[in-house]
């Protein structure tokens, strides 16, 4: 987040160096992001202050038509701190799930039928571990996810100073 963006290649598992959002990404319409992802359906979703663009092309080369966009008037269809703020912290894409994550908040959607938030959402951030793939998170946040994303084996939870890492499997020390 903020005004740079990296490139995760998950075939070969590596990182690109930061890049400047204004330099290299020239179609989008911000000058900081503060959470994306690709979505279940294929798209890309781009999130800063109250709005956000959708890039149905694999190339990145122009935003879908009528974006930008408020966010809270398709993501937060319920009372929630998406809804209320009109902010998304952090995205992440895990299996079929989609999160948002905004405060000390995060909804769920479920396949690519992004207008409703599954049932039994918003939740607090202490409960993730009760989450698909979230079991052996070791600790209970109760701060804003301010960034995650998630390999095929591993999710990754930034929150303030702190990071957390969590493996569908215990390993052995």
């Amino acid at each position: 987040s903020g005004s740079q963006f990296v490139v995760f290649d998950g075939k070969r598992r590596w990182w690109s160096e930061p890049q400047s959002l204004k330099e290299r990404w020239d179609s989008l319409p911000f000058e900081q992001v503060d959470a994306a992802f690709v979505g279940t359906d294929g798209k890309t979703y781009v999130f800063s202050g109250p709005q956000y663009v959708r890039f149905s092309d694999g190339d990145y080369t122009k935003v879908d038509d009528r974006y930008p966009a408020p966010i809270s008037t398709f993501w937060g269809k319920v009372v929630n701190n998406i809804a209320r703020t009109g902010q998304v912290d952090a995205a992440l894409v895990v299996g079929e799930h989609t999160y948002l994550f905004s405060g000390n908040q995060y909804v769920r959607y479920t396949g690519h039928a992004y207008g409703r938030v599954d049932a039994g959402y918003p939740k607090h951030v202490g409960s993730l571990a009760q989450e698909p793939r979230f079991a052996n998170l070791g600790t209970m946040l109760d701060g804003p996810v301010d960034a995650a994303f998630a390999d095929r084996r591993n999710i990754y939870l930034f929150s303030g100073r702190s990071w957390h890492v969590v493996s569908d499997a215990l390993y052995r020390r």
